[in-house]
């Protein structure tokens, strides 16, 4: 498949799609650094690690018991006569 501007990101792979937005960079752009310190920092302020975490799951009781669910007469791909 043949990679343009008008593709649809849907039809493309990954790779594909990557190339396609890296391709609409002039070719003198320069690529920020990743600075690990303010990532984190910047994940702080979010409040991303309080979103994350979820409240722990209250403890189920031993005498909590599964009922059996009774398997229907028919299912939705027989007819009902067979």
């Amino acid at each position: 498949m043949t990679i343009d501007a008008n593709t649809r990101d849907c039809l493309l792979t990954e790779v594909e799609r990557q190339q396609k937005y890296l391709d609409k960079l002039p070719d003198d752009f320069a690529f920020p650094l990743f600075n690990a310190a303010r990532a984190l920092e910047s994940q702080r302020r979010s409040g991303a690690a309080a979103k994350a975490t979820r409240p722990p799951r209250p403890a189920r009781s031993s005498t909590t018991r599964w009922k059996p669910v009774q398997p229907a007469s028919t299912c939705a791909w027989q007819s009902p006569s067979s």
